[in-house]
């Protein structure tokens, strides 16, 4: 499998006591170029390779959470715990996605909104407003 991000050792941040680093693009892929700067990871199993994936901006992924397939995580979003976030779904604008919560499909949360516990959000749902999804929803 070809990289298509490394990790830039020398631009970090520290959340909760995780340290994440800057992403850079090593390919073209999606609407991402070669050497455009993505968001904070805390290693490499938050991100897959596979897919157009990626994390934008100051967007921020670690503890155990994966983005995989076609998921964006933009907008100081952050994706932790154990969460998942796959098909083409998105979170922005300082969304949180966390412990063992799901987002696929085509699934948007964004503007503040929060997804955890068990929660799965997916197919074409909508969250935002800072509103809440969490338990066994």
């Amino acid at each position: 499998m070809e990289k298509k991000y490394e990790l830039i050792k020398d631009d970090t941040d520290i959340v909760e006591g995780h340290t994440l680093y800057r992403i850079r693009a090593l390919k073209d892929f999606g609407c991402v170029k070669a050497d455009d700067f993505g968001g904070y990871i805390e290693k490499e199993e938050n991100l897959s390779h596979e897919g157009t994936c990626w994390i934008f901006d100051n967007a921020m992924v670690y503890d155990k959470a994966v983005i995989k397939e076609d998921a964006q995580v933009s907008l100081n979003a952050q994706v932790y715990g154990q969460a998942i976030m796959s098909g083409q779904s998105m979170a922005t604008d300082h969304a949180k996605v966390y412990d063992f919560a799901e987002v696929r499909g085509d699934a948007l949360i964004h503007y503040r909104a929060e997804v955890y516990g068990y929660s799965l959000v997916e197919d074409n749902a909508a969250i935002g407003g800072n509103s809440k999804v969490y338990g066994h929803a």
